[in-house]
């Protein structure tokens, strides 16, 4: 991503939610299933990605529908049931491509394969295994975070940097205050119970929790608890509030987000590298922040631009195959320097036409 806004440069504007997604959905697949969905050289998402919005976005729709009323709404019935075979067979192709090709890599996927319940010795069939990859599947304060992150240096920004970097993390949970990535969770009442000392909920009866409400309770944060203040953040302020006065932005229980370790190793990181590379300014100077339900939130037509801080950064990066490529040739390019047959690595040439 860092790459595709650096070479668009600052004259083009950039779709953050679609950039995001795009990034989110590469990297999850990359570090969980060894595999990649190459989303930024295609200009239409990769069909796993539209296929999960378009189950996501029904379910969340459903949700809201009376029941029994399935019947009437047989399009969406049969695109609903297209989307999730298209997940399938992505996941199953996955999963059947491991076990043809096995890899000594430590990934989730080779956890679900290789690991055995311990107490009953048993496996996971791979239907199970299948599900578990779809749903693992399924994300002022500008100068100090720039001036943070140019303490750790130049190179690139690596899991050991996060510990130095304590106010990125608050402004990520600041903002995870204020646009918690679950918006709610529902709860069941079991018995009668009286809340506040006003409210009979009887039992059985549901009560949804608004968290975009609940992390803005002025008793909790303080009257200014609709600003963006990440400074009340910062490890000893962030201990301040009641315990659960903020500790469900990725869902509760059994149903929270499977995924809210990796988005924390992921966030901080994602942030502190785009921040290192570039100045960036919002493509909309009045632009009004509008939330977009799909179904999780999302900034709704939200465009920036990112100009280079430095014209060079691009040369240092390491950007994958492209920078060995270099030293590859880089190195063949040395004067006098000879090769046994057994040095040198394999080459496939393969050739396709547009017929």
């Amino acid at each position: 991503m860092i790459i595709k806004w650096a070479r668009f440069g600052p004259d083009m504007p950039s779709d953050v939610q679609d950039d995001f997604m795009r990034l989110t959905l590469n990297s999850i697949p990359l570090c969980a299933m060894g595999t990649r969905f190459h989303s930024f050289y295609h200009e239409s998402q990769h069909p796993f990605v539209r296929a999960m919005v378009g189950v996501l976005t029904e379910s969340f729709t459903r949700s809201r529908r009376p029941p029994l009323s399935k019947i009437l709404f047989q399009t969406q019935e049969k695109k609903y049931r297209e989307d999730i075979e298209e997940l399938e067979a992505v996941a199953k192709e996955l999963l059947n491509d491991r076990r043809a090709n096995p890899r000594s890599k430590k990934d989730l996927l080779n956890a679900m394969i290789l690991n055995k319940d311990p107490k009953t010795g048993e496996s996971l069939d791979n239907d199970t295994i299948i599900r578990n990859m779809i749903i693992f599947l399924i994300a002022e304060v500008y100068r100090k975070t720039q001036e943070e992150i140019d303490t750790v240096g130049s190179g690139n920004i690596t899991l050991s940097h996060t510990s130095m970097l304590p106010y990125i993390k608050a402004y990520l949970r600041e903002t995870l205050r204020l646009h918690p990535t679950e918006p709610a969770f529902t709860l069941q009442a079991k018995g009668d119970q009286i809340l506040d000392d006003r409210f009979l909920i009887k039992d059985g009866e549901y009560v949804q929790v608004l968290l975009a409400q609940f992390h803005r309770d002025p008793e909790l944060w303080s009257p200014n608890a609709e600003e963006f203040k990440p400074s009340r953040m910062m490890d000893k302020a962030f201990g301040k509030p009641p315990p659960n006065a903020w500790k469900k932005p990725f869902g509760k229980g059994i149903r929270a987000c499977i995924g809210r370790t990796f988005a924390w190793q992921e966030s901080p990181l994602v942030v502190a590298s785009l921040l290192q590379a570039f100045h960036f300014t919002n493509n909309n100077p009045s632009y009004q922040l509008r939330i977009q339900t799909t179904p999780t939130i999302k900034p709704q037509d939200f465009f920036i631009r990112a100009r280079l801080r430095d014209p060079s950064f691009l040369d240092r990066i390491a950007v994958g195959p492209t920078s060995q490529l270099a030293k590859a040739s880089a190195t063949s390019s040395k004067p006098n320097q000879t090769h046994s047959q057994s040095d040198l690595p394999p080459l496939l040439v393969l050739f396709g036409s547009n017929t």
